[in-house]
């Protein structure tokens, strides 16, 4: 599978203490210690770790990173091609890529995403990482206002086109940071700030949002609309908030 789920057991258990088990439906829950209670599950606003794991489950980019060597692989995105000056990628997403509401994923949800990200009113404090994109630093800092000026196009609604400053050879692993997860634009704009809350948020990843009990727990779900749901073997991955080393180890010592 290439898919952000790959990633989710070697971060945990080289992070986190972990501890899977299964309920009395026999359902696979993996049960993380996740550090401190996250500041939000906003892609574009959050910079620790402890906020990517939770939303590395909840949302996907157009690539993920192949373990144990790092690749970048096909994710959201089916393939892509480049350009041969190295500045122009074409994605084509997934034909049965969809959101967790039944939506279809599109080249738009990126550009949207990615402008929201560079737009400064966002302050967001990865922007930088789309800087590489033609005119998103000019667009970052105010000096262009146009966002029709940034080097991203959709020719149609699975094509995305990607226009860089100067060729990057990293471009692609990038892709992976959650900075750059696209976000459900109506869901955003219809919620503001709460669209991240477990009653509103609407991702793409292999997992939904279904519980958030502040300081206690956050728990998701397997999203049985992620294109590739079959290969997710977990049915829940529970996050607890444990600041304390020997409560976690406690914790983890009785299950």
């Amino acid at each position: 599978m290439a898919s952000a789920t790959c990633l989710l057991p070697v971060i945990f258990f080289t992070a986190c203490a972990t501890h899977q088990t299964q309920d009395d439906n026999g359902r696979k829950i993996l049960r993380v210690g996740n550090g401190s209670e996250p500041k939000d599950l906003d892609p574009a606003l959050v910079t620790g770790m402890l906020e990517f794991h939770i939303i590395s489950s909840l949302l996907e980019g157009l690539t993920t990173l192949q373990l144990p060597d790092l690749k970048p692989v096909p994710a959201a995105a089916a393939s892509w091609e480049i350009s041969p000056d190295q500045k122009t990628y074409t994605f084509h997403i997934r034909q049965n890529a969809l959101w967790s509401n039944g939506d279809p994923v599109t080249a738009q949800d990126f550009i949207y995403s990615w402008t929201r990200v560079l737009t400064p009113a966002t302050a967001s404090e990865y922007a930088y990482q789309a800087w590489y994109i033609k005119n998103g630093k000019a667009f970052n800092d105010g000096t262009l206002t146009d966002p029709s000026r940034l080097g991203l196009a959709a020719p149609d609604s699975k094509t995305l086109v990607v226009t860089l400053e100067s060729p990057t050879p990293f471009f692609l692993a990038l892709l992976n940071h959650h900075s750059l997860y696209p976000v459900h634009r109506k869901t955003v704009e219809t919620y503001g700030s709460l669209w991240t809350r477990p009653d509103h948020f609407v991702g793409n990843g292999p997992f939904k949002l279904t519980r958030w009990e502040m300081n206690w727990i956050i728990a998701v779900e397997r999203n049985p609309l992620y294109w590739d749901s079959g290969a997710v073997s977990l049915d829940e991955i529970d996050f607890y908030p444990i600041e304390d080393d020997a409560t976690e180890e406690k914790m983890f010592r009785v299950g």
